[in-house]
């Protein structure tokens, strides 16, 4: 999208505008044109029109102004202010008292609204339907952006452990690590009718014979272990709540957790790589700060073939769970659309073996045997580990019987799996494909 010289200077001489941004009042010496006939929020490029222009057609709006290029560049990471550091501002713009927060939590608030307009179009379906946070999470993984260069989330079945890891992403937080490199959590939990008027945003334990309003996604801030009270924000806007936040206790959760999903930017943070220097600094918060926010190596490679030449990207990290090695292999178009991609465990102990915990194909890639070839690249990983086996996790979003979701089973009997089904979910995963290698 580029602006029109053509379109500033007929402005310039049609309308007899004065040259400011209508909203903040800023005076430019060269003002981008990229609409003459749009209303406010459209964001597209005019044709040269005609002569004469109807000046109560035409918004001249600075880009930190416009809201659709405020949003445009925070998606980018690019600077959103269009003057110079020493003007004064009124506007959302970067040159206002922690602007550069400001734009990182735009960007932030608009990544959780996809996730979250996503689950809610299941939110309160039946459990056999699917967790969601899953769709989300891939969708995420899907859009990709700036720090979700490289992703790995997987599921937390165990309240406990999902207060512990909460517990170190605050300690992070006090150690000076950035938001945007620590771990992110979703939790699905089943709430009660009283949670709508919950004062103050705390749920508490329902009446007897209150009626339940199904499963409910919330986004998971804190854990107070004085109090065992998770701290979270809620989807429902400003006005449920203390301001969109609640709080939760432990005893809860336990009793109505359905599923916690832990997303970890694996950019950074622990990796196999680092893995012996981390231990080493022990207790000593400067280095592990250090290795914290050093960027983790990945590797891309292009592979040519007739008629397509598709991306291949390997990247590790360690499980926010089990604190095992992960290997992560993404398979994507040559213009870095992302087709399909994989995330692998590797146990060690007496009798090794490795898990796919994810396995996922975009729709609209399938049929293209990306599957086949990404398993075939976690049996070789599995062998570099030193596994004897491999197994393969089916979510219980994708094994139910009827389209599309035979095709998971379909997949693994044609991988040569033996197919186990499971009684006990926990974590979501209600079939497990065992093969030997």
């Amino acid at each position: 999208m580029q602006p029109d010289p053509r379109l500033v200077a007929l402005l310039r001489a049609s309308t007899g505008l004065v040259w400011h941004c209508e909203n903040c009042g800023v005076v430019l010496a060269q003002l981008r044109v990229f609409s003459l006939n749009a209303t406010r929020g459209d964001l597209y490029l005019a044709e040269f029109p005609q002569p004469g222009v109807d000046p109560n057609q035409v918004h001249l709006l600075c880009n930190s102004c416009w809201g659709p290029m405020l949003q445009r560049y925070a998606l980018l990471g690019f600077d959103i202010h269009t003057h110079a550091l020493t003007e004064a501002c009124n506007s959302n713009c970067l040159t206002r008292k922690n602007g550069r927060s400001l734009q990182f939590r735009s960007l932030r608030a608009l990544d959780r609204r996809i996730g979250f307009q996503l689950i809610k179009r299941i939110d309160g379906q039946p459990q056999r339907n699917g967790t969601q946070p899953i769709f989300a999470a891939r969708l995420s993984y899907f859009q990709g952006g700036a720090y979700a260069r490289q992703m790995y989330y997987e599921s937390i079945a165990d309240p406990a452990e999902v207060a512990r890891q909460l517990i170190n992403n605050q300690d992070l937080r006090h150690w000076g690590v950035p938001y945007q490199m620590r771990d992110y959590h979703q939790m699905v939990v089943r709430w009660f009718e009283s949670s709508y008027t919950a004062p103050n945003g705390i749920i508490g334990t329902p009446a007897q014979g209150e009626q339940s309003i199904g499963y409910h996604a919330i986004s998971l801030n804190g854990y107070d272990p004085t109090t065992e009270t998770f701290s979270f924000w809620n989807s429902w806007g400003s006005n449920w709540g203390d301001r969109g936040y609640g709080t939760m206790s432990l005893d809860y959760v336990r009793r109505y957790h359905h599923e916690t999903l832990v997303t970890r930017y694996a950019r950074w943070g622990p990796s196999p790589a680092k893995l012996d220097r981390m231990r080493n600094a022990g207790d000593n918060v400067q280095k592990i700060r250090e290795l914290w926010v050093v960027e983790n190596p990945r590797i891309r490679y292009t592979v040519r073939g007739k008629g397509r030449n598709p991306q291949v990207v390997y990247y590790y990290t360690l499980s926010p769970v089990s604190n095992i090695p992960v290997s992560c292999i993404e398979l994507k178009t040559g213009f870095g659309l992302r087709m399909a991609w994989m995330f692998v465990r590797h146990w060690e102990g007496a009798t090794k073996f490795s898990e796919v915990t994810e396995l996922f194909v975009w729709p609209i890639f399938r049929r293209m045997h990306l599957g086949a070839e990404l398993e075939s690249a976690a049996v070789e990983e599995a062998k570099m580990h030193g596994s004897g086996e491999i197994r393969l996790l089916m979510n219980e979003a994708d094994h139910i019987l009827g389209p599309p979701r035979t095709a998971g089973r379909e997949f693994a009997k044609a991988c040569g799996y033996d197919l186990k089904w499971r009684t006990t979910v926990g974590p979501r995963a209600r079939m497990t494909g065992i093969k030997a290698i």
